[in-house]
């Protein structure tokens, strides 16, 4: 292919420069490499292992009755603290 300024090469270049992410370097302590290959599975990328372990896929759904086990006035305390909290905010606006 060659260049002489035609729209669709220079199209065509601007997409391909537009989709090609440059290499991050990143420093890490040697505790922090050592539990990175760790978790590293093979045929993974260090960055697949980063995004792995970032991204969250929990549910909303999987929170529900967290909090069945506290105690009834432990529950009120705050609650009680949480509203406090909202007025507080309100007063402030």
């Amino acid at each position: 292919m060659t260049l002489k300024g035609s729209v669709e090469s220079v199209n065509l270049l601007y997409l391909y420069t537009d989709i090609y992410i440059m290499p991050k370097t990143v420093m890490l302590s040697e505790q922090a490499y050592k539990a990175l290959l760790k978790e590293k599975k093979k045929g993974e990328s260090f960055s697949d292992v980063v995004l792995r372990l970032t991204i969250s896929k929990a549910k909303l759904s999987d929170y529900f009755g967290v909090w069945s086990d506290i105690p009834d006035t432990e529950f009120q305390r705050m609650l009680e603290a949480m509203q406090k909290g909202r007025k507080g905010i309100r007063a402030r606006i």
